[in-house]
């Protein structure tokens, strides 16, 4: 039992690890998109990899590790809330979803994907001073959905070969 909490942990670890350097990446990545902002998310990778083989809770605290230490070294202030909104949104989803049995992981990707946006939004038009920003949630939507695909398939593909993952 004990054992098996400890694999946990040290996957996490290693996974948040991981997540950070993904952030570090895309960082340095010149893709010239639409809309500042917008990411790859490839740091989804990493989340849902802890997500099916550690859990929810470890899954929480690994996300949120991520969130804080590249807020704190690539994205400042406000890409750190942005980061934290669009985070806990997509993680609750991608939660739920994962409880619930009924999503494979590319399914659980392109909800959360979505859901981070959305999160984005809601922290967005308080902090800007403007609902105009809503309006880009279509185009924020419709990139989420292609990027979440490409992410959950690539997590589906990596969870497969880990020991102690769920079925995916």
């Amino acid at each position: 039992m004990r054992d098996r909490k400890v694999q946990k942990m040290v996957t996490a670890a290693l996974f948040t690890g991981a997540a950070i350097l993904f952030g570090y990446v895309e960082t340095l990545l010149p893709i010239p998109l639409p809309v500042p902002g917008m990411k790859l998310g490839l740091a989804n990778i990493a989340v849902l990899a802890v997500l099916y083989t550690a859990g929810p809770v470890m899954t929480v605290a690994s996300d949120l590790v991520r969130i804080l230490v590249c807020g704190l070294l690539f994205t400042g202030l406000y890409g750190f809330l942005f980061s934290l909104a669009g985070g806990m949104v997509s993680l609750l989803v991608e939660i739920l979803l994962f409880r619930s049995r009924k999503f494979g992981v590319t399914g659980v990707s392109v909800a959360g994907a979505v859901a981070h946006q959305a999160g984005q939004i809601l922290v967005a038009v308080p902090l800007l001073g403007s609902s105009a920003v809503a309006g880009l949630f279509p185009v924020l939507g419709a990139f989420a959905i292609g990027t979440g695909v490409v992410i959950g398939l690539t997590a589906s593909e990596l969870i497969r070969h880990l020991p102690g993952s769920e079925k995916v």
